[in-house]
C-alpha cells in the first residue's frame, strides 16, 4: 500500500494514449500493459508525435517498441512541449513511461537504478548520502516505500526534494518493473516546493493516487 507524500514544505506497448474527459479529468492509459492515470482536464498531455515532431510514422512505431511516453504540463499559459520535460516548474510537470529493458541490463536492475529512472547515478538516496550531485544540487528523500501492482509489477514510491540555485522542487515518482524484468514503468510528477505542498497539493495527490497497473485481460 502506497504511503502518502510526507512533504509539508513512467517499451513494449501499442497504442492507446489519452481518452476523453469526464468529471474534470482526462485519462492516460496503455491497455496492453494496463497502465492508467488521470490528470485534470485543463492540463496539456503530449504524445509521441509532440515529443518527436520530425519523426515519420514508421519511426514513431519503431520507437514505441522501445519506449512509450506521455508527458504533461499543468499550467494554462500555452507552454510548449519542452516545458513538460522540465522539473522544478511552478506548475506540475511529469511523465508516464514504459520502457523495454535489454536482456543485458536485467541482471543489474537494482533499486538504485529504479529510483534513478534507469540511471543508478541519479538515485536520490545515493545523491543524498554523497552530499549532492555534481551540479551542486542537494537531495533530501522524504519517502521511499515498496509498491506492488497487478500483473506482477513491483517497485518503489519515492518522494524527494532537490535544492539548487533555482530554489527547491519536489519529485514524486513511482517506478515498477515487470515480474521478468523485461520492462520498467515510471510515473513521475514534480514542481516547486510551494506548488507541491500548497498550490497544486490536491491535484497532485489525486494524480499520484490514480497511478496504477491494472489486470490485463488475455
Amino acid at each position: 500500500m502506497r504511503t502518502s507524500p510526507l512533504l509539508a514544505v513512467v517499451v513494449l506497448a501499442s497504442m492507446w494514449a489519452m481518452s476523453g474527459c469526464a468529471s474534470g479529468y482526462q485519462y492516460i492509459k496503455n491497455d496492453d500493459i494496463g497502465v492508467y492515470a488521470k490528470v485534470p482536464a485543463g492540463w496539456t498531455v503530449y504524445g509521441d508525435a509532440d515529443l518527436h515532431p520530425g519523426a515519420s510514422e514508421r519511426d514513431l512505431e519503431r520507437m514505441k517498441q522501445v519506449r512509450w511516453v506521455r508527458t504533461f504540463y499543468g499550467g494554462d499559459d500555452g507552454q510548449s512541449v519542452e516545458a513538460s520535460l522540465t522539473q522544478g516548474s511552478s506548475v506540475p510537470t511529469g511523465q508516464i513511461a514504459i520502457s523495454a529493458i535489454p536482456p543485458q541490463a536485467r541482471e543489474v536492475l537494482d533499486l538504485r537504478t529504479m529510483r534513478g529512472g534507469g540511471d543508478p547515478n541519479a538515485d536520490p538516496i545515493t545523491l543524498e548520502l554523497q552530499g549532492g550531485s555534481p551540479t551542486g544540487a542537494s537531495y533530501h528523500v522524504l519517502a521511499d516505500d515498496s509498491v506492488s501492482m497487478a500483473n506482477g509489477y513491483t517497485g518503489l514510491h519515492t518522494v524527494y526534494a532537490v535544492a539548487g540555485q533555482g530554489g527547491i522542487y519536489v519529485v514524486d515518482q513511482t517506478v515498477l518493473r515487470s515480474a521478468d524484468s523485461s520492462r520498467i514503468v515510471l510515473f513521475t510528477v514534480s514542481c516547486t516546493e510551494e506548488c507541491y505542498a500548497d498550490t497544486y497539493k490536491d491535484e497532485i495527490k489525486t494524480l499520484v493516487d490514480s497511478w496504477t497497473i491494472q489486470e490485463v485481460q488475455s
